[in-house]
């Protein structure tokens, strides 16, 4: 009878097989924090120029300097394909002419020059509501597509109201 040295074949296809499925689930949770990431991004750079845009609103209040608005005007720029594509989809509403497009120069007029732009982005912002908005979409693992920082942040109130209510009924439970 011959004696068998080294894995048996049956070892090898078992530690092929777990090998296989770590790896699925390591490029899952990089997939999903990557998105997290961009998400994050996102929000974080539209939330710089929203408070941008309180420091610009108050400087306009206090010494009445109309031009002090950076970007230019949607109404002026119809025939912009971009804002065009936006118009169209009614990304910005009913008060789409109201918005300013800001790109790099006013990003960097305002400051803003650590915010990074994608070829053809642009943001739009509406100076009496501070609505910030993004003609590139931004997509959560679900597939979900956003433009607005009020719709990232009500997405993330929504979820954190969700664990809250998860939370509150564990611990209902707990104490019945």
């Amino acid at each position: 009878m011959r004696k068998e040295t080294g894995m048996g074949h049956l070892t090898l296809i078992l530690i092929v097989i777990v090998i296989v499925i770590l790896v699925g689930l390591v490029v899952h949770l990089t997939k999903q924090q990557v998105t997290d990431n961009v998400i994050e991004t996102a929000k974080t750079d539209m939330l710089l120029i929203q408070g941008k845009l309180k420091i610009i609103d108050e400087s306009v209040k206090v010494n009445a300097e109309e031009n002090s608005l950076k970007g230019t005007k949607v109404a002026d720029l119809k025939e912009d394909e971009q804002v065009k594509k936006m118009l169209e989809e009614g990304i910005l509403g009913e008060k789409a002419e109201e918005y300013y497009r800001l790109g790099r120069e006013e990003l960097n007029e305002m400051g803003l020059s650590t915010i990074q732009l994608k070829e053809n982005q642009y943001y739009f912002v509406h100076y009496t509501t501070k609505d910030v908005a993004t003609n590139i979409a931004i997509e959560d693992q679900e597939g979900k597509i956003y433009h607005h920082l009020s719709e990232l942040v009500s997405e993330e109130n929504t979820e954190t109201n969700e664990t809250n209510e998860n939370a509150e009924e564990q611990n209902g439970e707990k104490e019945e």
